[in-house]
């Protein structure tokens, strides 16, 4: 067929040189006046005729490959974009029969399906907020072991496809994204979170007891009624971040930026079992919001 086809161009790129050389010059000639128009004038406008159609034709040539490779190109580009999106759509499909796989000895394969995912987010902008909204339903759904607040002791970190996922959305580039983090009521005590991107994240009524949150950003996150008993904060960046009515008992607090914090009906105190808030500072409380119902230790006394 592409044969056929070139064969068929030929030819009539042939006929068209043929008229043009040879009709159509003769033609423009004979508007000359015969009877006082010398024969070698006139061969001289004739090949002036010709010489002109002929670089009108190579012009008109030109133009058209150049149309021509202008229009292959944008072809080549959607089949590769194509191509690239059915990839990136049998990488996202199998992902997600990953992250389902149940049974003994399925966590690796579902810890597998969370960096997928994650090197998905890398290659595929365009399915970034999807990723995360995957993952952290995930968290949701499979956060009770994790959150088991009685857990024997420090190094009951949860199970490993639980901190997979909250690792990849912990380091994961925000920008761009068009609603917040959602993490609400989860149960990941114990969790490592250490230098976590939980921005704005909504948190509320998650159980963090003795979450290790050290550096996190947690800039204006929702942390509303969330049980932060023993939890680790040293130097994490809690800025207008919503802590009211959170449980702050034994939480490790040195260092942290609480400017803006809304601490309104959060509670530390010092009648609890446990140790009340550690490394609070009244100049860190002084850049917070606070009020009647705030209930920190009596040690400070600011």
């Amino acid at each position: 067929m592409t044969l056929l086809t070139g064969v068929g161009a030929a030819v009539v790129a042939a006929g068209l040189l043929f008229a043009l050389l040879g009709p159509v010059a003769h033609g423009l000639t004979r508007s000359l006046p015969v009877d006082s128009t010398p024969p070698k004038e006139r061969h001289d406008a004739l090949t002036a005729n010709r010489d002109l159609l002929l670089k009108s034709l190579t012009g008109l040539l030109a133009l058209g490959a150049l149309a021509y490779t202008a229009q292959t190109f944008r072809v080549a580009q959607q089949q590769a974009a194509t191509a690239v999106q059915g990839q990136v759509t049998d990488r996202y499909t199998k992902a997600i029969e990953e992250l389902d796989a149940d049974g003994p000895g399925k966590e690796d394969i579902r810890i597998g399906a969370m960096y997928a995912l994650e090197w998905l987010m890398g290659d595929s902008p365009r399915d970034h907020n999807t990723v995360v909204d995957v993952l952290a339903s995930f968290v949701r759904h499979h956060d009770k072991a994790a959150g088991d607040s009685a857990a024997p002791s420090d190094e009951a970190l949860g199970p490993g496809d639980v901190r997979a996922a909250l690792t990849v959305l912990g380091r994961r580039d925000r920008r761009g994204e068009t609603h917040r983090l959602d993490l609400r009521d989860i149960g990941v005590a114990h969790m490592d979170l250490e230098q976590a991107d939980l921005y704005h994240a909504d948190l509320f009524q998650a159980d963090l007891q003795k979450a290790r949150l050290a550096k996190a950003d947690l800039r204006t996150a929702s942390l509303v009624a969330a049980r932060l008993q023993g939890a680790r904060l040293p130097g994490a960046d809690l800025r207008r971040a919503h802590l009211d009515g959170a449980d702050l008992t034994g939480a490790d607090l040195a260092r942290a930026d609480l400017r803006g914090t809304d601490f309104t009906a959060a509670h530390s105190p010092d009648a609890d079992p446990q140790p009340a808030a550690k490394g609070l500072t009244c100049a860190q409380l002084r850049t917070a919001i606070t009020d009647g119902t705030t209930r920190l230790p009596s040690a400070l006394s600011c």
